[in-house]
């Protein structure tokens, strides 16, 4: 099984954060790896700061293998409602 991860600039990105998403890459690698893979995505976007908690651009995980199931995780923008920034 591999793993790869890319990242989708949302539309109110500047030319150069776009530029800087989609040369994003992380190396493939197996799914034990998967939360470092999501501290280097947190990082790319500038995640987990004080000014942003949340996104708007589309975060592509795929998990590709002879036996990986059929399956589709969808995020609804606005399901989750934060407090404050953290």
């Amino acid at each position: 099984m591999s793993v790869s991860v890319s990242i989708i600039p949302a539309a109110d990105r500047t030319p150069e954060d776009k530029t800087r998403i989609l040369l994003f890459s992380y190396p493939q690698a197996s799914v034990e790896e998967l939360p470092s893979m999501i501290a280097a995505v947190t990082e790319a976007l500038g995640l987990g700061s004080e000014t942003n908690a949340f996104s708007n651009d589309v975060l592509r995980v795929e998990l590709t293998g002879p036996r990986q199931p059929h399956l589709t995780l969808v995020d609804l923008p606005g399901l989750i409602h934060a407090q404050n920034k953290q």
